[in-house]
């Protein structure tokens, strides 16, 4: 799997674009058709708290997540309400966000998981 985004730092409150290619082992692109699942578990990483109910949340085509048919490109939106400050005293905090996808390739099962981190900026403690 290969994976790219532009930035990993974003402030608290904004949407968030991620982009990866998931590729099987000889480096070819996963066609959604052979995909069974996608899901997502975003948690800050101090606290281990669940962030916005998505704890092995289904993200495939659906929830903010979009695969593409043939290419492999799995394209997240993380939404405002995903990156909220959970404690309030820190100026930047992380979040992990844990992708995993499952298919079937032939008769082998597969499964590659991926976890990026953001680093959330607290805008609302050092307002002026």
């Amino acid at each position: 799997m290969s994976y790219s985004t532009s930035s990993h730092e974003v402030s608290e409150g904004n949407s968030y674009v991620c982009t990866m290619t998931l590729l099987d082992e000889a480096g070819d692109p996963v066609a959604s058709a052979a995909l069974d699942t996608i899901t997502l578990t975003l948690y800050d990483r101090d606290t281990r708290e669940v962030i916005n109910t998505r704890d092995g949340q289904d993200v495939f085509d659906t929830n903010g997540g979009t695969m593409h048919a043939t290419s492999g490109l799995f394209t997240l939106l993380l939404e405002p309400d995903d990156l909220p400050i959970v404690t309030t005293r820190k100026s930047i905090e992380v979040h992990v966000a844990h992708v995993r996808f499952a298919w079937t390739d032939g008769t082998d099962a597969k499964a590659v998981s991926h976890e990026f981190e953001l680093e959330v900026r607290n805008i609302r403690a050092f307002a002026l």
